[in-house]
């Protein structure tokens, strides 16, 4: 049995496309999951039949623009295959589709999340030393209690903020808080 995992193009490769899930079944009332916060990648799920009829359960992701169809109606579009759920009963495969499609898309979103994250907390941090430095050139030259203590309730805030952000990362999101981090 082949591993589950991207095809390129699965009608091709002899798997036939059955039909998407939301318009196989009446109880799923929406065309995707969101894949970022911007609502314009979508993970859709689908169902596509093997050479003996059995249900493989998948998902496809495209771009959202006037209807799904503008990118991802095509035999041709890449899907992520399941075929070690691969099963005679349709209800089965389409609760699968809908599951991974989900997953795909909430996975997706966190890691936009962390990757946005690491870039705002270099942000701020980068904005921290600034007025450190700052600060230190006010007293110097003996700037007012009151402009110093502003800049330090900044700092106060900022350290805050970076701290609300490095609580949200989990394992499984910190690769991608480092690249965000590094990409500032």
């Amino acid at each position: 049995m082949r591993k589950d995992g991207w095809v390129e193009n699965p009608s091709e490769e002899g798997y036939e496309f059955y039909g998407w899930i939301d318009e196989l079944c009446s109880n799923i009332n929406h065309t995707g999951w969101f894949c970022s916060e911007y609502e314009d990648e979508v993970a859709r799920g689908c169902i596509f039949l093997d050479k003996d009829g059995d249900y493989i359960p998948a998902f496809r992701v495209g771009i959202l623009k006037k209807e799904w169809k503008d990118s991802c109606g095509s035999k041709t579009q890449p899907a992520l295959m399941f075929f070690n759920s691969c099963t005679k009963h349709f209800i089965v495969a389409l609760r699968y589709a809908e599951t991974e499609a989900k997953k795909y898309a909430e996975t997706c979103r966190a890691e936009h999340e962390a990757y946005n994250a690491g870039r705002e907390v270099k942000e701020k941090e980068e904005e921290n030393d600034r007025l450190k430095k700052d600060l230190i050139i006010m007293r110097a030259w003996g700037v007012s209690k009151e402009t110093t203590q502003m800049i330090l309730a900044r700092i106060t805030i900022n350290e805050g903020k970076i701290g609300e952000l490095k609580d949200g990362i989990t394992k499984e999101t910190q690769g991608m808080f480092d690249d965000g981090y590094k990409s500032y």
